[in-house]
């Protein structure tokens, strides 16, 4: 018997990242639901960025004070921690407020093959708040996706717009993952908990691609060359020092392209399609609905 069977049905969701590519597409899932989801918004001025009429608290990571007081009557949370220094105390910090303020379950949004000895340094970081929510006793559900389909419409748009998309991924394949179907999953999850309680789920997209592949789709979509260049490692880093990027996250990020390049991404799951009744979108769809992020005239400022 599990912790929802004579419980009350969840009622509130805070939902944290509500302005990325995930939170706010899980807002738009859960809206007109009898679940009543609430954006936890870093700062004030992030409320411009919410669907009309949608309810908001300010939940800034470093504010334990303000995060305290985001959970108040919460029921569930959808848990997304942004790639900081600092993620792993503050996801603990989180997951310990959350218990003190009763939040009855946590869907948290992990990464690929997330665990302490991952290895990526990016799997293990995500492996530490993952094991810090499973300590906490809180009933969860966790989320370890692959990679984004929307890595190639916002920190990798401005490459494809100039036709080159330069990684140090060598030829391995992902199973890009649209982010609408991970807040697809997380919202049935959410809106029917017992089934998944304490469980792990491992979720793709239903082909495995190589970036080669991958712009190959996105440059028969636009109709302009796009190709796929691999980089070394320590030609990426000299990327991430020319647009300022600190050391730690140059160090998480090229331990995560090594791991990638290793062919650890190369990993198909069922998962979408057993829990929604349906295939996850391909790559050539999600080409097809963004096709104007990389032919319109708007500058972008994305390395």
């Amino acid at each position: 018997m599990n912790a929802f069977t004579h419980a009350s049905p969840l009622n509130r969701v805070l939902v944290t990242g509500a302005t990325g590519n995930t939170g706010s597409a899980l807002l738009g899932e859960l809206r007109g639901s009898a679940i009543e989801p609430v954006a936890a918004l870093s700062c004030e001025k992030a409320k411009s960025r919410l669907p009309e009429s949608c309810r908001y608290r300010l939940c800034n990571f470093n504010e334990a004070s303000q995060v305290s007081d985001a959970l108040d009557g919460i029921d569930a949370v959808f848990l997304l921690l942004p790639f900081d220094e600092k993620m792993v105390g503050w996801g603990e910090q989180f997951v310990e407020q959350a218990k003190e303020q009763n939040v009855r379950f946590i869907v948290r949004l992990s990464g690929l093959a997330a665990a302490l000895d991952c290895g990526s340094k990016m799997g293990q970081l995500h492996g530490q708040i993952d094991e810090a929510l499973k300590r906490s006793g809180i009933p969860y559900c966790i989320l370890r996706c692959n990679s984004f389909m929307q890595n190639f419409t916002g920190v990798y748009r401005s490459m494809i717009r100039r036709g080159t998309l330069s990684l140090p991924e060598g030829d391995a394949r992902s199973g890009f993952i649209d982010t609408g179907d991970i807040a697809a999953v997380a919202a049935h999850i959410i809106k029917n908990p017992g089934p998944h309680i304490n469980r792990v789920y491992d979720l793709s997209g239903p082909e495995l691609l190589s970036n080669t592949q991958a712009v190959e789709i996105i440059s028969a979509v636009i109709g302009n060359p796009v190709h796929y260049r691999t980089m070394s490692e320590a030609e990426a880093r000299r990327v991430y020092e020319k647009f300022g990027i600190s050391s730690w996250h140059s160090e998480v990020l090229e331990s995560l392209s090594r791991f990638i390049r290793q062919g650890n991404a190369e990993r198909l799951t069922d998962t979408v399609e057993r829990l929604l009744g349906r295939q996850p979108g391909t790559s050539r769809e999600f080409a097809e609905r963004n096709r104007q992020c990389w032919t319109d005239a708007e500058p972008s400022r994305l390395p």
